[in-house]
């Protein structure tokens, strides 16, 4: 048995953001062409495209089948289409200009679902209280809740978030060098 590519259609289109049914982005034959790369370099090891080209071998959507096989194929067939788009888009002219936004969530998101369905869940944990602590604040406590200060017989030397700060001893008549 064999699957259909053209199952894979509608998923991709959503992902891809292709949504609008009158004018797509992405012809039928573009995306066939995305899923038989993706079976092509081996993203899924144990399928390949059928001797009929547009077919999946073996099976990969059915009763008492994995679906995550059907979803990494998605997503691999899915990065191949946003990685080698520009990561973002400026335009300028004197009156007007437009930024358009970043990739980078998008594509970490995929890589981290592609990553779970291929190896498992990713570290799920703190390694101890503090890792914990410095996650739940969002800040590098260490650096924020940190100061030294350091007196010695002619310096003070202070380091905090900003640096590292010292100061000459006030050398004051009548205290002795040493203290």
């Amino acid at each position: 048995m064999s699957t259909p590519i053209n199952t894979f259609y509608p998923g991709l289109r959503i992902m891809l953001g292709d949504l609008n049914a009158c004018v797509q982005r992405y012809a039928d034959g573009t995306l066939l062409d995305g899923v038989r790369t993706a079976l092509a370099l081996n993203k899924m090891p144990g399928y390949a495209v059928d001797t009929d080209l547009i077919s999946v071998t073996p099976d990969i959507v059915g009763p008492g089948l994995d679906p995550n096989k059907f979803a990494l194929l998605s997503y691999h067939t899915v990065k191949l289409f946003v990685d080698p788009m520009p990561d973002r888009y400026a335009f300028r002219t004197r009156a007007f200009s437009e930024s358009v936004g970043s990739r980078n969530r998008f594509l970490q998101t995929l890589e981290l679902e592609i990553h779970k369905l291929e190896n498992g869940c990713m570290f799920s944990a703190w390694q101890n209280y503090f890792a914990w602590l410095s996650g739940m604040a969002g800040l590098p406590l260490a650096e924020v809740l940190t100061d030294f200060h350091v007196q010695a017989p002619l310096w003070n030397a202070t380091l905090t978030r900003e640096g590292l700060h010292t100061i000459p001893d006030q050398m004051r008549p009548g205290v002795p060098v040493g203290r």
